[in-house]
C-alpha cells in the first residue's frame, strides 16, 4: 500500500531536513571513521566479512559508543555469541576493558562489575532463544516492536542472519529481495536503526603465494541482493601477517565502507582501526597517539595489546582467538 505525497505535504519535514540532517547523525566514537560513516538514527546497516574477523566486536563497540555518548538503548539477538550472560559479559568487557576470564591480569572484580551493572541494565536488552529453534523473521519483527514499546529501544541487532529460522525457499536471492526491504521498513516504522551481521563464504587458503583479499558483497550467500537492498554496508577484514615464520591474522582491522545511503551518512572508503583482544576494544592512532572510546568505566589506556601480551603467562601468549 502506498500514499501520494506532494511537496507541500512534506514542506515542514523538508525544511527540518535542510536545517538538521547532518546534525542528527550520530558519532561512531572514532575520528577516523566518522568521515566515512556515521549512524543515522533511523536506518539500517549490514556488517559482513569472513568468520573471526571481529564483526560482532566492532558492532558491540559501536553500540557501546552510542550508549555512552547519546544514551541509546539496544536490543541484541545474537545466538552465535552464546547465552545472554555471555553477551552481557562481552558488553561489560568492552565497556570496562575487564574480562570475566580468570587467566588474565585484567580479570574484573566484583566491585567493578557492580559499578557498571546499572549502565548495562539501562541500555542493553538481550533476546535469548528458549528452545532449539531460533526466531523466525515474523517473530523477530514482533520482538522489535514489543521492545520499542516496552523499553524504548533505539537500535536492534541480528547477529547473524543465519540464526534466523528462515522459511523454505528455492532461490536465496529472490528470498532476500523480499525480506531485506521488510527489514528496512521495520526500522523506518519503529524509528530505530537496525544492524544485521552476515558471513561471507570462507576464503580459500593461500594460493600461489596470494593471501585472501577482503570479500565483496557477492561472496555472501545471495550475492547481489545484499548490496542492492542495503542502505549502508560495511565489511570488516583483517590482514594476514607473518609471525615467527607463520602467517596469521593480525590485529589491524580494515573497516571497509561499501555503501552509504543516504549520501549524507558518509562516503565509501577504508578506515583502519586496531583491535586490542585483551581489553576487547578497538582503537585508532592519530598523530602517534592511541585513542579509544572513553566509556567512563575504563582505567587509563596505558599500553598497546602487544605490550600487554608480554605480561601474560599463557601457553600461547600470541593472539590466536577472541574474535
Amino acid at each position: 500500500m502506498a500514499t501520494i505525497k506532494r511537496l507541500f505535504d512534506v514542506n515542514d519535514k523538508i525544511l527540518h531536513l535542510r536545517e538538521n540532517s547532518s546534525d542528527e547523525l550520530l558519532d561512531t566514537g572514532f575520528q577516523t571513521l566518522n568521515p566515512f560513516y556515521r549512524v543515522k538514527p533511523v536506518g539500517t546497516t549490514i556488517i559482513y566479512g569472513y568468520p573471526k574477523m571481529g564483526k560482532t566486536e566492532f558492532l558491540f563497540q559501536l553500540l557501546i559508543s552510542l550508549s555512552v555518548k547519546y544514551g541509546r538503548k539496544h536490543l541484541i539477538y545474537s545466538p552465535e555469541s552464546g547465552s545472554s550472560e555471555d553477551i552481557y559479559a562481552a558488553i561489560i568487557h568492552g565497556l570496562t576493558g575487564k574480562t570475566f576470564d580468570k587467566r588474565y591480569h585484567n580479570y574484573i572484580s566484583e566491585a567493578e562489575y557492580y559499578r557498571v551493572q546499572p549502565f548495562v541494565q539501562e541500555h542493553f536488552i538481550v533476546a535469548e532463544d528458549t528452545d532449539e529453534k531460533g526466531l523466525n523473521f515474523d517473530e523477530y519483527i514482533k520482538l522489535v516492536k514489543d521492545c520499542k514499546k516496552d523499553y524504548g529501544i533505539h537500535t536492534s541487532t541480528i547477529d547473524n542472519w543465519n540464526d534466523i529460522e528462515h522459511e523454505n525457499y528455492t532461490n536465496v536471492s529472490d528470498y532476500l529481495k523480499r525480506k531485506l526491504p521488510k527489514w528496512n521498513k521495520l526500522a523506518a516504522s519503529q524509528k530505530i536503526h537496525s544492524f544485521l551481521i552476515c558471513h561471507a563464504k570462507n576464503p580459500i587458503g593461500i594460493k600461489n603465494g596470494e593471501l585472501p583479499k577482503a570479500p565483496t558483497p557477492y561472496e555472501i550467500d545471495g550475492g547481489a541482493a545484499w548490496i542492492q537492498k542495503a542502505y549502508n554496508m560495511i565489511c570488516i577484514n583483517r590482514e594476514y601477517i607473518e609471525t615467527n615464520g607463520r602467517m596469521q591474522l593480525g590485529n589491524e582491522v580494515d573497516i571497509i565502507i561499501q555503501k552509504v545511503k543516504p549520501r549524507i551518512v558518509g562516503n565509501t572508503g577504508i578506515c583502519k582501526l586496531d583491535y586490542d583482544w585483551i581489553k576487547k576494544c578497538y582503537s585508532e592512532t592519530i598523530d602517534g597517539r592511541i585513542n579509544v572510546i572513553d566509556t567512563g568505566f575504563k582505567e587509563k589506556y596505558k599500553a598497546s595489546a602487544k605490550e600487554i601480551q608480554s605480561t601474560i603467562n599463557l601457553e600461547n601468549p600470541f593472539n590466536t582467538a577472541p574474535f
